[in-house]
């Protein structure tokens, strides 16, 4: 067997200890590049997508100005608006 010397060892784990360096640098700006875009497409969603999709899945609902606010609304009012609603 062939005897390594010191300096050899010393090159290999310098140049091992550079991989390494390089590698976890690679890793840490993957995981926050991953980070910033989990955090943008959150702000994305609660400002753009979300109030459409509120939009879209609350009804318009029209007031009804010869009521006044205390009284009830008729049932036939209701499936009316019911069968605007789900005729979309």
């Amino acid at each position: 067997m062939q005897e390594t010397t010191s300096e050899e060892k010393l090159d290999y784990i310098y140049t091992r200890l550079k991989k390494q360096e390089k590698s976890e640098k690679i890793w840490m700006f993957l995981k926050w590049g991953f980070r910033i875009f989990i955090v943008w497409y959150l702000y994305y969603f609660m400002t753009v997508w979300l109030p459409l999709l509120i939009d879209k899945m609350i009804p318009d609902i029209p007031s009804f100005s010869g009521q006044e606010s205390g009284s009830q609304i008729n049932t036939d009012q209701i499936q009316d608006l019911i069968g605007e609603y789900f005729s979309k």
